[in-house]
């Protein structure tokens, strides 16, 4: 379920892409006016179903305002009507993430949901829900599919890019067909793809898949950094500050004069990445924390599957360090990389991790720490 009511996004903190100049070219002056304007809008829960619709209905009493059916899931929707239903075997529709946000496009301002299907089908869509109500086949924005995206299970994530574009940015999910983990960004006007930031890790023999992001803004509210996980245990750090998309990159790198990209971190065997990361700041304010907890559940093996899964907090350094490293794992020696060593603002990040049985013991004295 997602809630539409007059939600503030605090756009009004937008600054022009020339910080030198006065420009309002992102709406930033006028997104108070349209803040006030959707008081007058009623509100209204979305919900995605195993009908094959996501449903809008008046939050006040329930009414239907709309269904919408992803192109998806349309032409499965014929197993609905068997009186077996498809031989006894469940099948899923429109059950991904769903995601809201106001955005500034031509000129004007409008309120846009974005959504995935989840174990339903291979495919990103986005509606223009500005006016519920009058909803109509022309607020059906796009909806995007390729091979390398997969089934996405977490929201997608909104928000005004560096390159002037407002943009929609997922994990590619899970049963793709190259079975790498990849972060796609899409304009959120048209659908059109503007990267797709390839990790390199996974196979036909290894699956993988990247999940759902958390995005970084600056104090401008322009999304400067994504962090993701995937299903081998790799939490990817993506650098989408660029005013190019072209320049949107992995900004860590294998060891090696031709390395590949290299994630931020490594959890330990068997605990795959398959939620949305929690991003903090840092008392001493020396960088980024990443939360995430470890753990999946997405097939019949993962019921009888005993690893022992974590939490973990990972400190992404605002100091220098080598561009060529190994991710910190459990089990290292050492894993708090040297944060002054000379190379690239990117630095490896120092972690602390609470698997289930330390939980346990720490909630009978209060409290618990980081083990390294």
């Amino acid at each position: 379920l997602l809630y539409m009511g007059a939600q503030d996004y605090g756009f009004t903190r937008l600054g022009a892409l020339n910080p030198s100049q006065s420009s309002d070219e992102r709406g930033q002056s006028s997104y108070r006016a349209y803040l006030a304007s959707k008081a007058d809008r009623p509100a209204v829960v979305f919900a995605g179903a195993n009908d094959g619709m996501l449903h809008a209905f008046r939050a006040s009493d329930g009414y239907e305002l709309f269904a919408f059916v992803p192109r998806g899931v349309a032409e499965q929707l014929y197993l609905l009507s068997k009186p077996n239903y498809g031989g006894g075997v469940h099948h899923f529709y429109v059950d991904g993430g769903l995601t809201l946000s106001d955005v500034y496009l031509d000129g004007s301002w409008h309120t846009i949901l974005v959504g995935g299907l989840g174990a339903g089908g291979r495919s990103l869509f986005a509606l223009d829900v500005s006016d519920p109500e009058n909803f109509s086949a022309a607020d059906v924005l796009w909806e995007y599919s390729d091979a390398d995206l997969g089934l996405t299970f977490g929201a997608p994530q909104v928000g005004p890019l560096a390159s002037g574009q407002w943009g929609v940015v997922a994990g590619n999910g899970y049963n793709s067909d190259n079975q790498r983990a990849m972060l796609y960004v899409l304009d959120v006007a048209s659908g059109a793809l503007l990267a797709k930031l390839d990790s390199g890790a996974g196979s036909a023999s290894a699956s993988n898949g990247l999940s759902a992001p958390a995005l970084l803004p600056d104090s401008r509210r322009t999304i400067q950094t994504a962090y993701a996980g995937d299903l081998q245990g790799n939490l990817w750090k993506f650098d989408l500050s660029a005013s190019s998309s072209t320049a949107w990159n992995i900004p860590l790198s294998q060891p090696g004069k031709n390395g590949g990209p290299q994630p931020l971190f490594k959890a330990a065997s068997g605990q795959a990445i398959s939620a949305k990361p929690t991003l903090g700041s840092n008392a001493s304010g020396d960088g980024i924390l990443v939360y995430f907890g470890t753990g999946r559940y997405l097939g019949d093996t993962d019921k009888s599957d005993t690893t022992v899964q974590a939490f973990y907090a990972v400190l992404d350094a605002n100091g220098k360090a080598p561009n060529n490293y190994t991710p910190p794992q459990p089990g290292d020696p050492q894993a708090s990389p040297n944060p002054k060593a000379a190379g690239t603002k990117h630095s490896p990040g120092r972690y602390g991790v609470l698997d289930v049985e330390t939980r346990r013991a720490a909630a009978d004295v209060g409290g618990w720490g980081n083990a390294h």
